[in-house]
């Protein structure tokens, strides 16, 4: 008896690759957007001392941003969690061997991106809702454990990973780059304005390119972590 092979299934085109990934990455930040706003409505509810960037009736204190960062931490794990489960592929957690130099040039270069929007920021005198955060007493560990820790893992897993590499499979690489790289920075306009949105979506695309270039998410977080780390440090100081 003959067997025959079934022929492969063809590969969607660039095209249609590319507004897959475009649909998924606005259901994503949409729902991620929904469900952070409805976890701080319930914090708030409870009685916990809650406060947004664009709220002026509450002062933002380390602890509140501490708390808020943590929502909006785990509203970005719990949607990366549910596109996973329909995005399905494994995830490189492990950094590889050889890949140390590629993450380490990515942490300077982020560094450095950072550390030049903020001297840009001081001399446009556009402002940092986070600037003074880090001095204050009480919550600091809180707020440097959700910078250096939580941050990182939930942000390069939604970006870095179900988006930009899951998402857009099959798209060209420069149109993933280009949106999840965007994404990220738009993702934290409430911070900043123009100078902190374009520093950031840079520092995306520096990210992404680590991930891409190593094959590796552990990557693309340390080098995230490494630079929160040193920002951190530098505005406790």
């Amino acid at each position: 008896m003959e067997h025959r092979l079934e022929p492969a299934p063809p590969e969607p085109s660039p095209w249609l690759a590319s507004a897959r990934g475009l649909a998924i990455t606005a259901f994503a930040l949409f729902a991620a957007l929904l469900l952070g706003v409805a976890l701080l409505q319930v914090a708030a509810a409870a009685g916990l001392p809650i406060a947004t960037l664009g709220d002026a009736s509450t002062p933002m204190t380390a602890r509140t941003f501490a708390i808020a960062a943590a929502l909006s931490s785990a509203a970005l794990l719990a949607v990366a969690a549910g596109l996973s489960l329909r995005l399905r592929g494994p995830t490189p957690w492990r950094i590889p061997r050889g890949s140390a130099a590629a993450t380490v040039a990515a942490a300077v270069v982020v560094f450095g991106l950072n550390f030049a929007g903020a001297r840009i920021m001081e001399a446009l005198g556009e402002p940092y809702a986070l600037a003074g955060i880090f001095r204050e007493g009480g919550a600091r560990w809180p707020v440097l454990a959700s910078a250096v820790l939580l941050a990182p893992i939930a942000e390069e897993w939604f970006f870095r990973e179900i988006l930009l590499v899951r998402a857009f499979a099959g798209a060209p690489r420069w149109l993933a780059v280009a949106v999840t790289s965007a994404a990220f920075g738009a993702m934290h306009v409430e911070a900043g304005a123009l100078v902190l949105v374009t520093t950031l979506t840079a520092m995306g695309a520096v990210l992404a390119w680590v991930r891409l270039r190593t094959g590796s998410l552990g990557a693309a977080i340390a080098a995230h972590a490494a630079n929160n780390l040193i920002v951190a440090i530098l505005m406790l100081s």
